[in-house]
């Protein structure tokens, strides 16, 4: 009986690896998708009219630099834990 329940839970779909993959992987799907699409339609609203590329454009390096900055922002933190305090 132990054997069974054993095999039921190994096959639950909430252990399961696709599971777990997914559950880590939506989320940062949907952040990414939300980085890149708020910039961009945030100037297609500022500047009005209808949407065109030079507005995906203007919206992508907004999203690219607050990539790069959340990305520096990050390591200079991660970096400081490690770090010992200075007398």
């Amino acid at each position: 009986m132990k054997n069974d329940d054993e095999r039921d839970q190994r096959r639950s779909i909430l252990h399961s690896q696709l599971f777990i993959f997914l559950r880590g992987a939506v989320p940062l799907i949907l952040v990414a998708l939300a980085l890149l699409a708020c910039p961009t339609l945030l100037i297609w609203w500022l500047r009005g009219g209808p949407f065109a590329m030079d507005d995906l454009l203007i919206g992508g390096a907004i999203s690219v630099a607050l990539l790069i900055v959340a990305g520096v922002v990050f390591g200079w933190a991660v970096g400081r834990i490690g770090r010992a305090p200075r007398k």
